[in-house]
């Protein structure tokens, strides 16, 4: 393998999107939470039917899944690939962030 040149890649949080990527990033988000519950799963998890789910679904419901989840997205609002482990797990603390097949550590518990 021959390296070239060392290259930076900027992720953000949700707060530290442009308008527009913040948008597209809760948009999407949104379609996915809609899309990640059936029928019976709404009725159980949020005592409501999903019909009712997406008419009631706030953007600020949306945002704090969001940032619950610590979600991290580029500059235009897609989502990084990126796992946070915890519990009992052995990398418990750390928050990995994956690009084309390689890992690179965003934080650990020693930070």
């Amino acid at each position: 393998m021959k390296n070239i040149e060392t290259v930076s890649i900027s992720l953000y949080r949700l707060d530290g999107l442009e308008k527009e990527a913040k948008n597209k990033a809760i948009e999407e988000h949104r379609d996915f939470m809609i899309e990640t519950y059936s029928d019976d799963m709404f009725d159980k998890v949020f005592n409501m039917t999903q019909s009712k789910y997406v008419k009631g679904l706030t953007k600020s419901e949306v945002i704090e899944n969001i940032e619950i989840n610590d979600y991290i997205y580029f500059f235009d609002g897609e989502m990084a690939r990126t796992t946070q482990y915890c519990g009992k797990h052995p990398r418990s603390g750390e928050h990995e962030f994956t690009l084309h097949g390689e890992s690179y550590l965003l934080s650990s518990k020693e930070d």
